[in-house]
């Protein structure tokens, strides 16, 4: 009996699947007027080419020229046609504009579709389905990586059994994969099991949402956090799903290239990656992203609370384009601006916020010299709250280890912040403290640490120097600490006036009213204290 029931229910489901493809084969024309045509390179496609290209209202198909027979390509149109009027039916909402489909002869460097409205493929990916992920996501304009592998899935998949899901978020200690960012579905940056739970979990939340009525939220790409709680309760997981980066990441767009394996636009910002040192994992870039965005947002926000008569000066809408650098004889080279928003960070993510900083305020540099340096520093590392010099600083159990292997200035450091009643939780670090302390150590102690020990114009030796005057003897940490005492005395616009008129130690005495030697003397005080 149960033999015949599989037997019965395999030809209904066949006989549903052809009545389907009858009735997307109604809606597909039996002749497009193909017409050769120029095509000009782009941000997604870098090449200029022919193409017979013809249209009707919602598909356009192009093959490169050398590519194009009309006897032989009938079987290609048809099967674009098909699968786009299957997604329409499997989905059950309608295509709203045209979609393209380019057929070349090689695949992009960054895969065969990379955004907007067009499919960049092969004959060969068409005809062997490959083409279908990139199909859906033109379809519907879908950015984010874990929709549209979900989706593609429910269109075309074969039915799954994920049991093993539900063992999965029972037992782990971290269920921040069901945050689905994008960086977890690349391989270099994720192990295959990884890549299974997300792809996984993608797939099931999709068909949770499509047959929960929920398929408007998922197209729209703003599914809600109580989705997810209830899609882990309807595979039997009866646990809270918290996650600090959910809802943090509007507007993505994913794509890789020859140099950069994973690739990520936002409306602000631009990232070109490789794994690094402190940026290797899918985990570890989604914190980057995060602390990258909100680093962003907070230096700027306090710029315009803090100094009106400056602000007009500040790039606010400029966008970085942060590199991570992909040739391995440079990658220790420390990280760079340039003025145009291009930002290396070399092979540490660590100094994105400082390097930002010298971005925003370019208009406001009339030469680079310490106090560039310093209120770069300052604005990265005292001001904001999201920053990887306080993380790898501090942790909730740092009074309990062994602090004898840690470097002389840190345990000097250390101890000036715990002595003047700084608080070690990571929630409650006071950065202008630290600074000091950071400060104080480096001018009591010997050590090597770049940042920390080498002045400013020795550092800068190697890129052309920096005059030799007064100011550029400190180092960037003891330039932060400097520049927080001079704002916090005269203030933020005074000394951005003194970054944008001033030079030397003439220029100090004409901005802030007395001279250097006297305030770096009240300052060493200070730190003394």
């Amino acid at each position: 009996m149960k033999k015949y029931l599989k037997v019965v229910s395999f030809i209904l489901a066949t006989i549903l699947f052809l009545c389907l493809l009858s009735a997307c084969s109604k809606d597909i024309p039996a002749n497009l007027d193909f017409t050769l045509q120029k095509f000009k390179s782009n941000d997604v496609c870098i090449r200029n080419f022919d193409m017979y290209y013809g249209e009707s209202d919602k598909v356009g198909i192009g093959f490169l020229e050398k590519l194009y027979d009309e006897k032989n390509n009938k079987e290609i149109i048809k099967k674009v046609f098909s699968d786009i009027k299957y997604i329409e039916k499997k989905v059950g909402i309608l295509i709203e504009e045209k979609v393209n489909v380019y057929v070349l002869d090689t695949l992009l460097d960054t895969g065969f579709y990379v955004g907007g409205k067009n499919v960049y493929t092969t004959i060969e990916e068409i005809e062997n389905d490959m083409y279908r992920e990139a199909l859906i996501r033109a379809c519907y304009n879908l950015t984010e990586p874990w929709i549209i592998h979900g989706l593609s899935d429910y269109v075309f998949g074969e039915k799954k059994d994920n049991a093993y899901l539900t063992d999965y978020y029972k037992s782990t200690d971290d269920m921040s994969i069901l945050g689905l960012f994008g960086g977890r579905f690349y391989e270099e940056w994720n192990t295959e099991d990884e890549i299974k739970i997300a792809k996984d979990t993608a797939s099931s939340l999709v068909k949770y949402l499509i047959e929960n009525n929920s398929v408007e939220e998922l197209i729209s790409q703003n599914v809600d956090i109580d989705f997810k709680r209830d899609w882990l309760k309807s595979i039997g997981v009866d646990r809270e799903y918290e996650n600090r980066y959910e809802g943090e990441f509007k507007n993505l767009r994913y794509s890789k290239s020859r140099d950069y394996s994973m690739i990520i636009q936002s409306d602000t910002a631009e990232y070109n990656m490789i794994p690094i040192e402190d940026a290797s994992t899918g985990a570890e870039i989604e914190k980057f992203i995060y602390k990258d965005q909100q680093g962003r947002s907070y230096i700027l926000k306090y710029l315009k609370e803090n100094a009106p008569e400056n602000f007009s000066y500040v790039r606010k809408n400029e966008k970085p384009s942060y590199y991570f650098l992909s040739d391995p004889m440079l990658k220790n080279i420390r990280s760079y601006a340039l003025e145009n928003g291009y930002i290396s960070l070399g092979n540490k993510a660590i100094d994105h916020l400082h390097e930002y900083s010298h971005i925003l305020i370019w208009p406001l540099y009339n030469s680079f010299h310490w106090q560039h340096e310093g209120i770069a520093e300052y604005l990265s590392m005292v001001v904001c709250p999201e920053n990887y010099f306080i993380e790898i600083s501090f942790d909730e159990e740092l009074v309990s280890k062994d602090l004898t292997e840690f470097p002389e200035y840190y345990l000097l450091a250390l101890e000036y912040y715990i002595n003047h009643d700084g608080s070690i939780k990571i929630d409650n670090i006071d950065r202008r403290l630290w600074s000091d302390g950071l400060a104080y150590a480096t001018l009591n102690s010997e050590g090597n640490w770049v940042r920390g020990y080498m002045p400013i114009y020795e550092f800068y030796k190697h890129i052309g120097g920096v005059k030799k005057y007064e100011g550029n003897e400190l180092s960037y940490i003891q330039a932060a600490s400097f520049t927080a005492y001079l704002i916090d005395n005269y203030s933020l616009d005074i000394f951005l006036e003194f970054c944008k008129n001033g030079s030397g130690a003439d220029g100090f005495k004409r901005i802030f009213g007395v001279a250097y030697s006297e305030v770096k003397e009240n300052w060493l005080e200070y730190l003394n204290r």
